[in-house]
């Protein structure tokens, strides 16, 4: 999962890049405004985070003539989802979100990871500690579990008829090597 974050994340940051002028980029950033909305109207969150953070990233966020061009509504909307994945206040936001989503559900996986770390750090492996880590690792790991259990349904249709349609989208996320060196790429154009 991780992977397909950074391999979505790196997409969108040069398929913005790969085009010249504000008025193109900004057609591009717009669109993937609409498809974070959209997997937010999905639920998937984890998806929607990696949108979001490839435009909130250092070379697509200093892009500000291409960010003016956007429609009011867009802008408003993309403030929207960098408030709901802000990190103010242990990322209230989102864990309310994701607490009271109904399933199915893709949840952001990196609350869960920092939750994680946060316990095992917190909780040394000494004896008199070991239930309480124990068990708050156990609630954060059936908590994932609850949303794997749950299924799409119809909405895999959806995304079958699209890969029907892009073989060659899919072609770009199964190919990990194509991801690392358009990562190395894109790291190269970032420094120039």
């Amino acid at each position: 999962m991780t992977r397909q974050f950074n391999n979505i994340c790196y997409f969108i940051i040069a398929e913005i890049l790969r085009h010249k002028t504000p008025k193109t980029r900004a057609r591009i950033i717009d669109y993937f405004i609409k498809v974070a909305k959209k997997l937010f109207s999905l639920n998937n969150i984890n998806s929607m985070k990696s949108i979001i953070s490839a435009l909130q990233s250092s070379p697509i966020y200093r892009l500000r003539d291409s960010f003016e061009l956007l429609s009011k509504k867009n802008i408003d909307l993309f403030q929207k989802y960098e408030k709901f994945f802000s990190e103010d206040n242990n990322r209230k936001q989102l864990r309310s979100h994701i607490d009271t989503s109904q399933i199915p559900c893709i949840p952001y996986l990196g609350i869960y990871l920092t939750d994680l770390i946060y316990v095992d750090s917190l909780y040394p492996t000494l004896e008199t500690q070991h239930k309480e880590r124990l068990e708050r690792m156990c609630c954060i790991i059936k908590s994932i579990q609850k949303f794997q259990e749950s299924k799409y349904g119809s909405y895999c249709i959806v995304i079958e008829e699209f890969v029907d349609i892009n073989p060659q989208l899919i072609d770009f996320f199964l190919k990990d090597r194509y991801i690392d060196e358009l990562k190395k790429f894109v790291d190269d154009r970032f420094y120039q």
